[in-house]
């Protein structure tokens, strides 16, 4: 259903972010996107009114950055100030801690995943 809602506003997304049909289906914008509603709950209209979500990377970006939000005791976090951010703006204004440990958290997650 939402993927629907979203194809019938694909000329929007289309304009604010061409690219996105350059990204595969199946191995890039399908698991980027169902991480997005499932696990950050994030909505069409989300991905509508910025379809770059998709371009950040869902192994070395979405995915730490939200553990680390969980580990942190930080849920209800905006879906723009998980991804938008730079490390240390992410880091030190959204997990109100500090980039270093955010590297550290991130070299440590990539390891193990």
């Amino acid at each position: 259903m939402a993927l629907r809602y979203l194809i019938e506003h694909i000329s929007k997304v289309a304009t604010k972010f061409p690219k996105i049909f350059s990204y595969n289906i199946e191995n890039n914008l399908k698991p980027t996107i169902k991480y997005i509603f499932e696990q950050l709950h994030g909505t069409v209209n989300d991905l509508i009114s910025f379809p770059a979500y998709v371009s950040y990377s869902l192994e070395n970006r979405i995915k730490p950055r939200h553990e680390f939000l969980k580990k942190k005791g930080k849920n209800n976090v905006k879906l723009k100030q998980i991804l938008i951010p730079g490390d240390k703006e992410f880091a030190e204004k959204v997990a109100k801690s500090t980039v270093e440990e955010y590297q550290m958290f991130k070299e440590e997650f990539l390891a193990g995943y």
